[in-house]
């Protein structure tokens, strides 16, 4: 035919030389119209379109991210009255606990005065001390426990207080001052 590809050396769908033809069909039809004293403008591409096309997507991902923002705010703010309701029981669990081991200290010093008068009444010292020591050891073991479940349980409100820490800098509002959490969500 004589014509040649737009671009040479590679195939494709969209490179042949149909186009090469069809651009020169309109130039010459332009020239034509022109000698015949018609008055035609050059085909212009419709660059608004494109424009418009480009405004549309930039406007359909800034509705997607915002929707997103808004979901992630939402699980946020679900998220945070759940951390805010357990902060409320370990805080009246400590309480128990409190209250639980001073019981405890003197259920303690009851058995250790126990242990003495039962170790005045036998006839060696040495199984006094070994008693004695036995029971020590127990109550060490016990006070150990008790002092591990208090430390993850106040390593549990200090991650809980932290938490709120972050929900108020990031919201600029205290958790105990929502009366609904779900509201600045919606």
């Amino acid at each position: 035919m004589g014509f040649t590809a737009p671009t040479e050396g590679k195939e494709g769908r969209y490179n042949n030389s149909l186009q090469t033809f069809t651009e020169w069909q309109r130039a010459l039809w332009i020239d034509v119209a022109r000698s015949h004293g018609l008055d035609i403008e050059d085909p212009v591409k419709h660059e608004e379109r494109q424009y418009h096309r480009a405004t549309r997507e930039f406007l359909a991902e800034q509705v997607e991210k915002y929707r997103k923002e808004s979901e992630e705010m939402l699980e946020d703010a679900r998220k945070y009255e759940h951390l805010y309701n357990e902060l409320c029981q370990i805080r009246a669990g400590l309480n128990d606990l409190k209250i639980n081991l001073d019981g405890y200290k003197k259920d303690l010093k009851r058995e250790a005065e126990e242990l003495d008068a039962q170790a005045s009444d036998q006839n060696g010292r040495e199984v006094y001390l070994n008693t004695r020591q036995k029971a020590q050891d127990d109550r060490e073991k016990r006070l150990d426990a008790r002092e591990k479940d208090l430390d993850k349980r106040e390593k549990m409100i200090g991650d809980l207080e932290l938490a709120k820490k972050w929900h108020e800098e990031r919201t600029g509002r205290s958790i105990e001052d929502d009366d609904d959490p779900y509201e600045r969500v919606r």
